[in-house]
């Protein structure tokens, strides 16, 4: 919540954006300033709770006008992450690359020595240890959540743009391959655009989930209004193919996973690494 009433805050003050809104401004910001104040030293008890609180506090330092809340804001999130994923050591895909996430956005937030894109390259090695790149899939992982699958493409999309520049293509190469596979050949989305019911649709693109949801053709203003992706909320790999699991739409998860695709690449909106 903090990221995104930070987030608002951000678009609806910048006087030269296209989301500037000078009467809403002061709500959003006042709210949150508010829940900032509230939030404390509030600890953090998994690393993707860690990733998704460093994120959110680097918004609150690049939005807020308050030079005093800037300070702390940075200041917490380099205790966080000092604390808690500096050093940290796991064999779970998930853990490691919200750890990767959180250690990125705090060296792309504060002045960093290097400690925390290193203590980064020291998790992917990890992951790309487990990583069959030829069916793109983490050996030691079968199945997979939305929100899993958001936060190992938020921590590889963080290293290929923001890493060490001996990881970026590394980190590139691993993204690539599993996005083809967890998102492009799992059967995960359950929605498709206009005409992928039929005589517009490619012949990959003809067999798909049961539980499908098309887009209209005349979506109303905005443009990308009904066109948000519909993750299923789990898949499954076999060992030798993918099966959705659970056609169920959690939104949590899937609203980060559309965030996290979002920001793979330019985004009117918000974006992974505010201005420090």
């Amino acid at each position: 919540m903090l990221h995104a009433l930070s987030d608002i805050a951000g678009l609806t003050g910048d006087q030269k954006g296209p989301y500037a809104n000078p009467e809403a401004h002061p709500m959003f910001d006042g709210a949150a300033t508010g829940l900032f104040r509230t939030l404390g030293n509030r600890q953090t008890e998994s690393p993707q709770e860690a990733a998704a609180a460093i994120r959110a506090l680097a918004y609150r330092a690049s939005t807020t006008g308050d030079a005093g809340m800037r300070t702390a804001a940075l200041a917490r999130a380099r205790a966080i992450s000092d604390g808690k994923l500096v050093g940290f050591r796991s064999q779970d895909v998930v853990e490691n690359a919200a750890a990767i996430a959180g250690l990125i956005s705090t060296a792309a937030a504060v002045p960093d020595s290097g400690k925390y894109r290193a203590a980064a390259d020291t998790l992917f090695r990890t992951l790309a240890a487990d990583f069959d790149p030829a069916l793109g899939i983490f050996k030691s992982k079968k199945v997979y959540k939305a929100d899993d699958i958001a936060w190992i493409i938020g921590g590889l999309n963080s290293l290929a743009q923001q890493g060490n520049d001996a990881t970026k293509n590394a980190a590139n190469r691993v993204l690539l391959a599993f996005y083809d596979s967890a998102i492009n050949l799992s059967g995960i989305q359950l929605s498709a655009p206009p005409g992928k019911d039929g005589a517009m649709a490619s012949d990959w693109e003809k067999s798909l989930p049961s539980a499908i949801y098309y887009h209209p053709t005349n979506a109303p203003p905005p443009p990308v209004a009904g066109k948000l992706t519909v993750p299923a909320e789990e898949i499954t790999w076999n060992g030798t193919t993918w099966k959705v699991t659970s056609d169920r739409f959690v939104p949590a998860g899937a609203m980060h996973l559309a965030n996290e695709l979002n920001w793979l690449g330019p985004h009117l909106g918000s974006i992974p690494f505010p201005k420090q």
